[in-house]
């Protein structure tokens, strides 16, 4: 999997979650358009509207043209889904269903009835929305999920595979102290002192040698500051020809045993 994939599949989940805390009014969770309902109740009430203008006297029983009074308790009561009209209208037609269909309203009541379950439909379509909305950032989390597993598999394997190499090559360090450190010994063990308990010149100039390439490896191994710094005292001593050969000994004993943990 390249980065870029590795990226998408991680930052779009986590562009939508962000997008819906802030009621990012351009949410893909959604069952209909935003001005759907409102559309079919206008053309719904309308329909009622104009219906009982057309006929007062189912309205009102009386053939007065309708007041502005009462066309707007008409259009208050189709918004609360009241189409007494309609349907006082579409009972009285069932009674001569084939005449009504040819020269009454039956076919108008009809379809307005249609419009009104259309509508009935969308308001409970608007209610699930509303819930999937309420759930939309569940659904954002569920999509970040994979993207985040994949993330962070794909750093720790990384890490696990820097960390080993790491640790590799600090154990070849290490064990190339450890030989520089039998090195010294050996050469201080085999050493033959002058008469006055120094080293002599063959034996110093390895010793000089060795101590060097210890000092290169230990800058790798041996953490900095005050640990570095007696470190480098020690091996001081260990070098000064004048201190004689068994304080010599002794300063490399030191070395073995007071940083030993940084060296095994």
């Amino acid at each position: 999997m390249d980065t870029r994939t590795q990226t998408n599949i991680t930052s779009q989940p986590t562009r939508k979650v962000i997008k819906t805390i802030r009621h990012d009014g351009s949410s893909e969770v959604s069952l209909m358009s935003k001005r759907s309902l409102q559309g079919d109740r206008d053309s719904l009430e309308r329909m009622v509207v104009d219906f009982a203008i057309a006929n007062p006297v189912i309205t009102t029983g009386t053939n007065a043209p309708l007041t502005e009074p009462q066309i707007a308790d008409i259009r208050l009561k189709v918004r609360e889904g009241d189409l007494t009209p309609v349907l006082k209208a579409y009972e009285h037609d069932l009674a001569t269903p084939i005449l009504a269909t040819l020269r009454g309203n039956l076919l108008r009541t009809l379809l307005i009835q249609v419009q009104k379950t259309k509508v009935d439909v969308e308001i409970a379509m608007g209610g699930i929305d509303a819930l999937l909305k309420s759930q939309e950032l569940v659904f954002g989390f569920v999509g970040l999920t994979p993207g985040i597993l994949v993330t962070y598999f794909g750093l720790h394997y990384l890490r696990s595979n820097l960390t080993s190499k790491r640790g590799a090559r600090a154990q070849g360090e290490q064990g190339k102290l450890l030989r520089q450190l039998r090195n010294i010994d050996r050469v201080l063990q085999h050493a033959e002192p002058t008469e006055f308990g120094e080293l002599g010149y063959r034996d110093l100039g390895l010793l000089l040698c060795e101590v060097h390439v210890l000092r290169v490896a230990a800058e790798k191994s041996l953490p900095r500051g005050r640990v570095a710094r007696e470190f480098g005292e020690d091996v001081e001593e260990l070098c000064d020809v004048r201190v004689g050969v068994g304080r010599q000994k002794a300063a490399a004993e030191r070395v073995r045993w007071a940083y030993g943990r940084y060296l095994s």
